[in-house]
């Protein structure tokens, strides 16, 4: 619990009051409006993460600030969770070394204070192979209890993010291999049918997303790509422990954190990793290799106490990689931006146009944030279904469109990534 509210008093501080990046908004519309066929979220859906945010809105009042008090809790829950599994699997001092690294990881710290699904897909991951070593490290049979608590992560983990349940399932096949009797492996076998039957009502969207994301997998000439951005992700998120790292992998035969770690990076090869976000799937399988790196050193305290002080002067004082000057820039031009529409343009008369979809400074967070203004984005997005793919994006009061000509105003706003120009003359087609 220490460990957990400490955790906690080190990110409130850095919590995001405007949508980083735009799958935030988008989730934040859709804690609003489920409606995946208008992108509200983006396929596969992430039901029971939006279902959070419901929760989460219920007690703060506003979809996207919901989000990111969830990311708050997530990150800090999965350094108690880190503790647990390190010290499970090689002791306390491995426990410890892993909670810290976890706590001060730029990744990590980022993303606790952004609305998005990976830290909370993190914690779950964490959790479920947590359980799963207990189900493993008794030589009595497991308990009911045990095995549907397990199979409710791993159902928990495919509602929060399908992809992390894809690249686990490796895993879990090995892990029915360990349990017996057979009816045990039934049951465990059961927890696959509920990622498996979103999946098919929804498999039209996802076979769209598919698609559409092609170019970016290992077939479409993207895997060098990805290799580049997943060694990168791990290295800002191990930063000064990257060396012990590679010493708990030499001396760890455990193969439950294998089976965890090698199917999820290839799959995430395979299929693309575009974003630093996307290995925090299994960022904390190499934090515990880390964690027992340190915990394996005859003096641990001195270089614990390094990665520790490195890892926070980079997040806190740096602009290298993921770091709090980072948000700080883009918080202040968004909220720049924002401010200046509004005291500056009558939102009867103004249309503001984005063209792309700008993940930093783009439509989605223009709509979420400036509801009373139209908000059109010029360019259709071939991943959604019907004509939508091929329409033009309005949204106004946290609503979306899809129209096949621009809206007539007075002023137009032309967003364009961070920067953006007016043109006050009356342009645009009768819908």
């Amino acid at each position: 619990m220490m460990l957990i509210l400490v955790s906690l008093a080190l990110r409130i501080p850095f919590r995001t009051e405007w949508a980083y990046h735009w799958d935030g908004a988008q989730f934040a519309l859709a804690v609003l409006n489920f409606n995946m066929p208008a992108g509200q979220p983006q396929a596969p859906g992430f039901p029971l993460y939006v279902l959070a945010g419901k929760l989460m809105r219920l007690m703060t009042g506003d979809a996207h600030v919901g989000l990111v008090w969830l990311s708050v809790l997530a990150g800090s829950v999965l350094v108690g969770l880190g503790y647990r599994l390190g010290a499970a699997l090689w002791g306390r001092t491995a426990g410890w070394t892993t909670a810290l690294i976890l706590m001060t990881s730029p990744l990590c710290w980022f993303h606790s204070v952004v609305a998005l699904t990976n830290i909370a897909d993190a914690m779950l991951v964490t959790g479920l192979i947590y359980a799963a070593w207990g189900l493993r490290s008794n030589s009595e049979p497991p308990t009911w209890r045990r095995i549907f608590a397990v199979c409710g992560l791993f159902i928990a983990v495919a509602g929060v993010r399908l992809q992390s349940a894809v690249m686990l399932t490796p895993f879990w096949v090995w892990l029915m291999w360990q349990c017996k009797p057979w009816r045990v492996r039934m049951v465990m076998l059961g927890g696959l049918i509920a990622p498996v039957a979103w999946g098919l009502w929804h498999l039209d969207l996802i076979l769209l997303k598919a698609v559409f994301d092609a170019p970016k997998t290992l077939w479409g000439g993207g895997g060098p790509d990805s290799l580049r951005v997943i060694a990168w992700s791990l290295w800002i998120g191990l930063l000064a422990a990257t060396p012990f790292a590679a010493l708990g992998a030499w001396r760890s035969g455990e193969g439950l954190i294998w089976w965890w770690l090698t199917p999820s990076i290839l799959f995430g090869v395979v299929t693309y990793t575009t974003m630093p976000g996307y290995v925090l799937a299994y960022f904390p399988a190499v934090a515990l290799l880390a964690g027992a790196g340190i915990a394996r050193l005859k003096k641990p305290a001195p270089a614990l106490v390094a990665v520790v002080l490195i890892n926070t002067l980079v997040f806190c004082a740096t602009d290298y990689g993921l770091t709090a000057r980072q948000l700080d820039r883009q918080q202040q031009a968004l909220s720049d931006a924002l401010a200046l529409i509004r005291s500056e343009y009558d939102p009867a008369q103004t249309l503001i146009t984005h063209r792309g979809q700008h993940f930093y400074f783009g439509f989605r967070q223009f709509q979420y944030h400036l509801p009373e203004y139209r908000n059109l984005l010029t360019t259709p997005d071939a991943s959604l279904p019907g004509a939508r793919g091929r329409q033009l994006w309005l949204g106004q009061n946290r609503v979306t469109w899809f129209v096949d000509e621009p809206p007539e105003a007075v002023t137009i706003v032309e967003a364009d990534g961070a920067s953006w120009s007016v043109k006050p003359v009356k342009v645009g087609s009768k819908r």
